[in-house]
């Protein structure tokens, strides 16, 4: 699959990323519903038996910053989608400075690297996404998060927003709409983030 996507560009290239974002949204809401339910029972036991019972995973650094403010870290737990989003954000010059696996992950990516934006999965192992954009913004208030999923449930979306994020995306996104909003949030001065519209809430 690497292969192959290297080996497109332009027009055809963003076509096929967003016919694969489509087909992992699909498989992304089909979990959904059972992930939520284990998301209560998983950050419960977590701080208990991370260290004991789970050997945890080491975040995947892609590369520094000189500047962090002016670079992101991901966090989703599907490759494919991973792949995809690295492509796209480092061909529009977005540095990307780690990958998380899972919303724990997520979390010491971010009090390691203090990053400008935070794009985040909901649903993934060990910790969910509203519990890490939580423990980001416990950690650090004027941290970004933005949201991306499959999941366009009102609740979830309140959630979400009560948690934290600044953002809130469904999957699958248009390629050009998604660097739209994580250019504006890398780039804009913090009273225009602080005071802007909720036009790129999709």
């Amino acid at each position: 699959m690497k292969k192959i996507l290297a080996n497109l560009e332009g027009e055809e290239y963003i076509e096929i990323i967003e016919k694969l974002l489509d087909l992992c949204s699909v498989r992304e809401k089909r979990i959904s519903s059972l992930e939520s339910n284990l998301a209560a029972v998983e950050s419960q036991l977590i701080e208990k038996d991370i260290t004991k019972n789970k050997k945890k995973s080491t975040p995947k650094k892609i590369h520094a910053s000189p500047d962090p403010m002016k670079s992101i870290i991901i966090a989703e737990d599907c490759e494919i989608v991973q792949h995809m989003l690295q492509k796209i954000l480092t061909r529009h010059g977005i540095n990307i400075l780690g990958v998380a696996d899972n919303g724990l992950d997520a979390v010491e990516l971010f009090k390691r690297h203090r990053p400008g934006l935070t794009l985040m999965d909901l649903y993934m192992p060990i910790m969910d996404g509203i519990e890490a954009t939580k423990r980001i913004l416990d950690h650090d208030s004027d941290a970004k998060v933005l949201i991306l999923t499959a999941d366009n449930e009102k609740g979830t979306v309140v959630k979400a927003l009560q948690a934290g994020a600044s953002e809130y995306i469904t999957k699958p996104v248009d390629a050009r709409t998604l660097l739209r909003v994580i250019k504006y949030y890398l780039h804009k001065p913090e009273e225009a983030v602080h005071n802007r519209s909720t036009e790129f809430i999709v």
